[in-house]
């Protein structure tokens, strides 16, 4: 019987590594600007009808660019150090001032009415960066 709660042990103790180390492999940071700039194209297109052939090829270059640029931000940290404050600010500052560059990109390759579709979809991205994982709260009703 102890050898069954060994083996047991050892097996409960062996899943958890594995959800780990796979969890570790996922997420944003993981993605390499190629993958992240389609899947960027992929949604605008998704959410901004009536692109043409051409402004879908003008907004994956777009996509591409910006996503190199966002890539750099991430710097490569070991375990157990974290950029400064004013580092940190420093980034926030420059990253924002290319998020800034790439909807201005943007605009000039859709007409007003795709763009104001787009702008709908980035305020709507922006929303749920913000609400964070999960479902969002319903507001709640007024007499």
């Amino acid at each position: 019987m102890e050898t069954v709660k060994k083996i047991t042990f050892m097996m409960v103790g062996l899943c958890f590594f594995t959800i780990a180390i796979v969890a570790q492999d996922q997420g944003p940071r993981s993605m390499d600007p190629t993958k992240m700039a389609a899947n960027m194209t992929e949604q605008i297109e998704k959410n901004v009808p009536g692109l043409t052939e051409e402004q879908k090829e003008k907004i994956e270059n777009i996509n591409l660019s910006f996503a190199k640029k966002m890539a750099s931000f991430h710097p490569q940290m070991t375990e157990g150090q974290h950029p400064s404050e004013s580092d940190m600010n420093e980034m926030k500052a420059s990253m924002d001032k290319q998020m800034s560059d790439y909807k201005a990109e943007i605009k000039t390759v859709l007409d007003d009415k795709q763009y104001k579709k787009f702008e709908a979809y980035q305020n709507e991205q922006q929303n749920q960066r913000q609400e964070g994982p999960g479902e969002p709260e319903e507001p709640e009703e007024s007499d």
